[in-house]
């Protein structure tokens, strides 16, 4: 059985992996983000995760993961 701190059971691998990150954004925009997960009927987590991979694309920063 694994150790309770062992990591290596608990953190996801492969291309669908999700992890957390730690943001401070604007009240408002956490307001408008929220409002709009509802609306759209998806979560905030997919809002921002589309957001990002657009920025990133749109400056070259976008690493190929395989699926592109």
């Amino acid at each position: 059985m694994p150790r309770s701190d062992d990591k290596s059971t608990t953190v996801p691998t492969g291309p669908d992996e999700r992890r957390q990150i730690l943001l401070h954004l604007d009240g408002n925009l956490i307001k408008d983000l929220k409002k709009a997960a509802v609306d759209l009927e998806t979560s905030a987590s997919a809002i921002t995760n589309e957001a990002v991979a657009d920025w990133l694309a749109k400056h070259g920063l976008r690493k190929s993961d395989g699926n592109t």
